[in-house]
């Protein structure tokens, strides 16, 4: 299973309702974050860190990843990013509770 999948196993578990794979946040742009809450304008990106260096990690990868994040955040979302250890751990799950409890 891939993190994502195994987050949303953990949101489901927690009983914590609402959230979308794959949304389209933005209005004119095709981005999409791996995980929404619309209710809560709280958004998670699993983020595809590899030893081997994939799209996330070279410079054209990364900056279009900062602006994606910037545009996210002058549109009202909060964003957690997390890796697929932090998935694995509990930590991600964790920050998102404390998230959700802000609201």
């Amino acid at each position: 299973a891939t993190s994502v999948a195994l987050l949303e196993f953990q949101l489901r578990c927690e009983k914590l309702w609402g959230w979308e794979p794959e949304h389209r946040f933005h209005p004119s742009r095709g981005w999409r974050m791996d995980l929404a809450n619309k209710a809560a304008m709280l958004a998670v990106e699993v983020e595809g860190l590899t030893f081997e260096g994939g799209r996330h990690q070279r410079f054209k990868g990364f900056t279009e990843d900062c602006k994606k994040y910037a545009e996210a955040v002058l549109l009202g979302w909060r964003l957690i990013r997390v890796t697929p250890a932090m998935v694995r751990h509990g930590i991600a799950i964790d920050y998102i509770k404390r998230a959700l409890a802000m609201t």
